[in-house]
């Protein structure tokens, strides 16, 4: 290879880099500046194809799409001095570009740094201004709007950033809020219990039986138990008692005389009723009363 061929690729390769060089593309979800010797010489550039001077002129491009700011819980203190934890994130984008380099030299965590710090500003001074209830649930969506409103108006003047949203997503009592609040509760709860109790015990007193009623109910009960003995055996009697005699006297054919007679006498039935009647009273006293041993005895067989 002779000296005119080695120049001639050199310049080649030359050519080939500064071509290389002179063109780049901004997507359409992209924001980009133009520099020139570090300085801005075109803040907004355009999405397409373009050229620039190279070694001179410089690009920066950013991403120009909804981006999540997703903050630390933190610790905010209501009208009431009461401590809550909130968890809040914020949707932002890229608005200024030149102002934006300016302010965070195009780096996206130095932006997320400095907008955490005024998120956190403006989430204590908005729920410094409104008490426990609000805060969670009467302006909730209020609260986010000033937030946002608020947020948006430093990020834009200062980082040249659009903050187009802010939400809370959760609000919890700290640790020892929350253990100090469980143990109200249980003593508040023990407390209805212990109510709860005593009414119950006071309506039981109330609902017993007095003394005479007891007694009446002791004297009344062996009597309903005689009354119940008593078609009970005439109902077992009842298939062995006879045929009733009929008699028809000739004299008086229109005149019919039924008999009905019985093998068991009234007296025996009595005292066997008298008898049910005393064994069930001493039961019902007594429940642990065995008056049939015999029937324990008995085999099936």
């Amino acid at each position: 290879m002779n000296n005119k061929s080695l120049i001639g690729l050199i310049v080649a390769v030359v050519v080939a880099l500064v071509a290389w060089n002179s063109f780049y593309i901004v997507a359409q979800t992209e924001r980009a500046v133009l520099l020139q010797f570090g300085r801005v010489v075109q803040p907004d550039v355009q999405p397409g194809l373009h050229v620039k001077i190279p070694y001179v002129n410089q690009v920066r491009i950013f991403d120009g799409r909804l981006l999540t700011l997703d903050s630390t819980s933190s610790r905010f203190l209501t009208l009431e001095k009461k401590a809550l934890m909130v968890d809040a994130y914020a949707k932002w984008r890229v608005k200024d570009a030149e102002r934006f380099y300016q302010a965070t030299s195009g780096m996206k965590q130095v932006a997320d740094e400095r907008l955490a710090r005024r998120l956190e500003a403006s989430l204590r001074d908005q729920f410094g201004k409104r008490t426990l209830h609000e805060s969670v649930s009467g302006e909730r969506d209020a609260l986010m709007a000033d937030v946002t409103a608020t947020l948006n108006r430093a990020a834009e003047r200062e980082l040249g950033i659009e903050v187009v949203d802010v939400r809370v997503k959760a609000i919890d009592l700290p640790r020892e809020v929350n253990r100090s609040v469980f143990e109200r509760m249980s003593t508040e709860r023990e407390r209805e219990a212990r109510e709860h109790r005593a009414k119950g015990r006071e309506l039981a007193e109330g609902i017993a039986p007095t003394p005479i009623v007891s007694v009446a109910y002791c004297w009344l009960k062996p009597i309903v138990k005689l009354k119940s003995c008593a078609v009970t055996v005439m109902l077992r009697l009842l298939p062995f008692t006879p045929a009733p005699t009929v008699r028809i006297r000739s004299s008086t054919p229109s005149t019919v005389v039924c008999r009905l007679t019985a093998k068991a006498s009234l007296t025996s039935v009595m005292c066997w009723c008298w008898t049910q009647a005393a064994i069930s009273s001493a039961t019902w006293k007594n429940p642990g009363l065995d008056w049939q041993p015999w029937r324990r005895d008995a085999s099936p067989g």
